[in-house]
């Protein structure tokens, strides 16, 4: 590797001509060839480690599968009795003050917009209970996520400056792969060897 980095290195430009191709041609393939014998190499030498881990890891996964789908079935189960609860409480109390179990002031919930549904205002335990009719629901820690998307519905335009510059040169080489270069501007195309 380290002689054919040398002579990569030192091929002479001064005389442009098909010899001159041919010879540079020559050290691209030797290139690629002592690539893919490197390559070959360090996936041989990694096996064990590879292997090691493996076995590691599948040990680990059983366990860690298992618990990650209870742990998605209790989240669920949490949210539905929450939300519950606090439709109960709203809907049974429309005057009454709906208040979580924890010593601070907070939202219980949001819509899908993010606007608060329930604030709570928590009163002290030794507060006189005749002043304010209080419904204490137990608070949850929750947080949105995506399940699912339909890319035709979304507005693209809006996720613009959500993407990191490894989904765009993603998108870049499928574009090209697809259309060609020079189609699109603010795109700058390279010829490279196949």
């Amino acid at each position: 590797a380290n002689q054919l980095i040398e002579k990569a290195l030192s091929i002479n430009y001064d005389e442009i001509n098909n010899q001159k191709l041919r010879e540079v041609k020559e050290v691209i393939k030797e290139v690629k060839d002592v690539l893919k014998e490197l390559s070959r190499s360090r996936i041989k030498d990694g096996k064990p480690l590879t292997s090691a881990v493996n076995v590691v890891k599948e040990f680990f996964n059983q366990y860690e599968s298992n618990l990650k789908s209870s742990l998605e079935v209790l989240s669920t189960k949490a949210i539905e009795i929450h939300e519950t609860l606090t439709t109960h409480a709203n809907a049974n109390n429309p005057t009454c003050e709906v208040a979580n179990s924890e010593e601070n002031e907070h939202s219980l919930g949001n819509t899908a917009n993010g606007a608060s549904i329930v604030t709570s205002a928590l009163q002290d335990e030794a507060a006189d209970q005749s002043q304010s009719n209080t419904i204490v629901v137990e608070d949850i820690n929750h947080k949105w996520t995506v399940e699912n998307f339909n890319r035709n519905m979304i507005d693209l335009e809006q996720l613009r400056n959500f993407f990191t510059d490894h989904a765009l040169k993603n998108a870049l080489n499928a574009h090209l792969r697809e259309h060609g270069p020079n189609t699109l501007n603010g795109v700058t195309y390279k010829k490279i060897l196949d």
